[in-house]
C-alpha cells in the first residue's frame, strides 16, 4: 500500500506564486508528495468504475446469404418491435424503448456489406462494458453487430479505456486478450453486474427475451485480458507507463471508497465548492480561482483546478486513510478546518 502523505499546512501567499515557472515547482513539489494508490490498484480501480470502451476487432469476411439472411430477420423485427414498443409504453410509464425501424436496418446492412471489403484489418466499436469479479470486461453483443460477428470469427480482440475521454492528457487503459461466451452458469451473476452499470440496457434484454431471435438476441462475452498496459499523459504524469500481467491485474484490489465518487464528488461539487478550492489552495500552496472534484478513493481525491485561466488536474491526499465511506466526510472537514484556520 502507498504510505499517505501529510498535507502540507504552508500558509498560502500570491507573492509567491508569481510566475509560470513557480506555478509548475509548486504542482510538481506537491503531487510528487500526495499519497495515491499503487498503480495496478489504480489501475483496477478506474476500470472497475469505467463504462465505456473501444472495442478493436479483425474484421471478417461474411457471408452475403448471411447478411441477406439477418436483413429478412431484421425488416421482421422491426415491425413487432414497433407494435411492442407501443405496447410496453402502455405496460411501464416513463420508459422510451428504442427499437431499430427500415431506415436503420438498411444502415445496418450497408455497414455490414461495406464491412466485407475490409476483411483482417484493425476494426472499432464504441461499447458499454462492465467488469466481474476478476476484473474482465464483460460487454452485451448483438448477433445483429459486426463486432460481434467478427469475435466469432477470430476472438482476439483489445478493449481500450480512456479514464476521462474528454482529455487526452489523462490515463488510457489498453486490455488485449480474447473474448469468450459467458457460460450458462455464470450468465444470471454477470447480467446481475452488467445491468447495474447499464440499467437501460434492461428495455433491451426485455426485447430480446421475447423475441428469441438472432436479431436483437444480446449475448454476454468476457474479455479475458492477456496483459493489461497502461499509458498516463501529461495530466496524470506521475502514474507512468507500463503493464501488469493477468495474474497481477486480477489479484488487486478495487479501492473501496472509489465506489462513491460520484455521490461525494456531486455533493461537493453542487454543495460546496467553494471549500473544495480552500481546500486545494490550503494543499498546493496555489491561490486557484476554482475546484472541481473528479473522483475519491481511500488516500485523497482528484480535481480539475483552474488558477489564472489555464487548467490543471491535481491529486490531493487525505491526511490518512479513508476506510469507510463515512471517514471521507469527517477528512474533508478537517482538511476545510485547517486550510481556514
Amino acid at each position: 500500500m502507498a504510505s499517505v502523505a501529510q498535507s502540507s499546512t504552508q500558509a498560502v501567499s500570491t507573492g509567491d506564486v508569481n510566475s509560470d515557472a513557480n506555478v509548475f515547482q509548486l504542482i510538481q513539489t506537491h503531487q510528487e508528495k500526495a499519497a495515491r494508490l499503487p498503480p495496478v490498484e489504480e489501475i483496477r480501480t478506474v476500470l472497475d468504475q469505467s463504462t465505456h470502451g473501444m472495442l478493436s476487432t479483425f474484421s471478417q469476411l461474411a457471408q452475403l446469404k448471411g447478411v441477406v439472411r439477418d436483413v429478412r430477420v431484421g425488416l421482421f423485427v422491426a415491425v413487432i418491435s414497433i407494435v411492442m414498443t407501443l405496447y410496453l409504453t402502455f405496460l411501464v410509464e416513463g420508459w422510451e424503448v428504442q427499437c431499430f425501424g427500415p431506415s436503420e436496418i438498411l444502415e445496418k446492412t450497408a455497414a455490414a456489406i461495406n464491412h466485407k471489403k475490409h476483411e483482417g484489418y484493425p476494426s472499432g466499436s464504441m461499447v458499454d462494458f462492465a467488469c466481474d469479479a476478476d476484473g474482465s470486461p464483460i460487454v452485451a453483443v448483438s448477433s445483429w453487430a459486426v463486432h460481434a460477428k467478427d469475435l466469432i470469427a477470430n476472438p482476439k480482440c483489445s478493449l481500450l479505456v480512456a479514464k476521462d475521454p474528454e482529455d487526452r492528457t489523462d490515463l488510457v487503459i489498453t486490455l488485449p486478450g480474447d473474448s469468450i461466451p459467458v457460460s450458462e452458469k455464470d450468465v444470471t451473476a454477470v447480467r446481475t453486474a452488467y445491468l447495474a452499470k447499464h440499467p437501460d440496457a434492461f428495455r433491451d434484454l426485455i426485447i430480446s427475451s421475447i423475441f428469441k431471435v438472432d436479431f436483437g438476441d444480446f449475448q454476454f462475452m468476457r474479455i479475458e485480458p492477456k496483459v493489461v498496459q497502461y499509458e498516463s499523459g501529461a495530466a496524470t504524469t506521475l502514474l507512468g507507463s507500463g503493464e501488469f500481467s493477468k495474474e497481477e491485474y486480477q489479484t488487486a484490489k478495487v479501492d473501496p471508497i472509489a465506489q462513491f465518487s460520484k455521490p461525494v464528488a456531486s455533493h461537493m461539487n453542487r454543495d460546496h465548492a467553494e471549500d473544495t478550492r480552500l481546500i486545494v489552495q490550503h494543499s498546493t500552496s496555489i491561490p486557484v480561482d476554482s475546484a472541481y472534484m473528479l473522483d475519491v478513493d481511500s488516500l485523497g481525491f482528484n480535481v480539475k483546478a483552474v488558477y489564472q485561466g489555464n487548467t490543471y488536474k491535481l491529486r490531493i491526499p487525505f491526511p490518512r486513510r479513508a476506510e469507510e465511506r463515512k471517514d471521507v466526510k469527517t477528512l474533508v472537514v478537517e482538511m476545510l478546518q485547517a486550510a481556514k484556520s
